[in-house]
């Protein structure tokens, strides 16, 4: 559905439980987009229609949905994919399709740019240690802590800040957990779950993961590099130290000075790599801020250009493209905005063969300000046409866009031919 007015009137009967503010549509959407690959596009957008919510809804980034959607959601796949009546326990084969979903949300294909940010973290372990933080921005349900972590291993708790937790929510967990390691080519973790809170028979009040993974970032190459600087060291101070003192004094010498030689450099890469970190994740967080704001501002403009009672329009200085079109096109124009889109040169085809030279010559002495003409329809229909076009950019600036509002006029013409008409009947008489 790309018909935005539209999609604001649809939403309008739409449940508010089903689009409360809980989980972004940033983690849900890799969730829809493995349902429509498992199981086709038409079942995907079958069973968003029985849940309650429109799938070009499910399809934009800066939406939220509500708790009661994925319940729904989670009871409809139940019974329409497994012929299940009711849910059955975290034990059951139907979850793992979750699992998978959780795995699939940090791809490439899922994360788009942000899987290049998120990889400057620099390691998997970074990424674990920064979960807390990474989830606020996309999930109000949900509390994560880092229990623990440290070189190849994390402990991480997971429990509902409010409303509840479903089975679904922590199949997808683990298998986000699993695969941060493959964000830097390494094999995914190994996850273990000792707590959990749908456990059928001792259920936790929290679900607790224990986190296994290969790295080999920044932090273990400095651990390399310090033995190696430690044995260079020893080395050194031993020759120095055997002139001064007794063999065993200066092996003691060289032993000591290495050590502490080593655990300087350790440190500083320690505490190099901390800073870098937190840089690097409020670097993201930024991005990740600007990216929301630029999403919201295209969805902001599409609310307003889909209310306005005219054809509005955005285009390349020459009309050479059209970047946008507000629904109202196909209703004045009599075809698909697509097709324009494809090819510009259908506008100039749809004007009236008699007034083409004219608008020809208006486009070429600027094409801004103000004109008049008509158009033919695909059915044979006249329309007429009142257009004002403006340049969009910085004054200093070569105009690189222009944009315009086309109101039909028909009536109006009409009118006025009509009244002509009784004017002179009038004189006439």
């Amino acid at each position: 559905m790309t018909d935005s007015h539209h999609n604001l009137e649809i939403l309008r009967e739409v449940d508010p439980l089903l689009i409360r503010t809980d989980i972004s549509n940033r983690v849900m959407m890799p969730m829809w987009q493995h349902v429509a690959k498992r199981y086709g596009e038409e079942s995907a957008r079958k069973m968003l229609e029985m849940v309650g919510v429109p799938a070009a809804y499910m399809e934009d980034p800066t939406r939220w949905v509500g708790l009661e959607y994925s319940r729904r959601m989670v009871e409809v796949m139940a019974r329409e994919i497994h012929g299940l009546d009711h849910l059955p326990d975290i034990r059951h084969p139907m979850w793992e399709f979750y699992r998978e979903s959780g795995q699939r949300s940090l791809s490439k294909e899922a994360l788009g740019t942000v899987w290049y940010a998120m990889r400057l973290l620099g390691s998997p372990r970074m990424l674990y240690e920064n979960i807390p933080s990474q989830a606020r921005r996309m999930n109000l349900l949900t509390h994560f802590e880092v229990v623990e972590y440290g070189y190849g291993h994390a402990v991480i708790a997971a429990w509902p800040e409010r409303g509840y937790d479903l089975a679904s929510f922590c199949k997808s967990r683990r298998g986000y957990l699993e695969a941060v390691p493959t964000l830097w080519g390494y094999p995914p973790a190994l996850v273990e779950h000792p707590e959990c809170i749908h456990d059928p028979t001792n259920p936790s009040h929290q679900c607790l993961y224990r986190v296994t993974f290969r790295e080999f970032g920044r932090l273990p190459r400095a651990m390399v590099q310090t033995l190696v600087m430690s044995a260079a060291v020893a080395t050194g101070s031993g020759l120095v130290l055997g002139n001064v003192f007794d063999p065993w004094g200066a092996a003691l010498g060289a032993f000591v000075t290495a050590g502490l030689a080593g655990w300087w450099f350790f440190m500083r890469q320690y505490f190099r790599e901390r800073s870098d970190s937190r840089h690097i994740e409020a670097a993201i967080e930024r991005f990740d801020r600007r990216h929301q704001e630029v999403l919201d501002s295209e969805t902001l403009f599409r609310q307003l250009a889909g209310n306005v009672n005219e054809l509005f329009w955005l285009a390349g200085a020459e009309r050479e493209r059209y970047d946008y079109l507000s629904p109202h096109f196909e209703p004045l124009f009599g075809f698909e905005p697509a097709r324009l889109l494809e090819d510009p040169v259908l506008w100039e085809k749809a004007v009236h063969e008699e007034d083409r030279s004219a608008r020809q010559a208006w486009i070429l002495g600027g094409g801004l300000g103000e004109t008049t003409y008509r158009i033919r329809r695909p059915g044979g229909e006249i329309r007429w046409l009142r257009e004002r076009v403006f340049p969009v950019g910085v004054d200093d600036e070569p105009v690189s866009r222009i944009a315009g509002l086309c109101e039909d006029i028909t009536e109006k013409i009409r009118a006025e031919e009509r009244l002509q008409k009784q004017e002179e009947e009038l004189r006439q008489a």
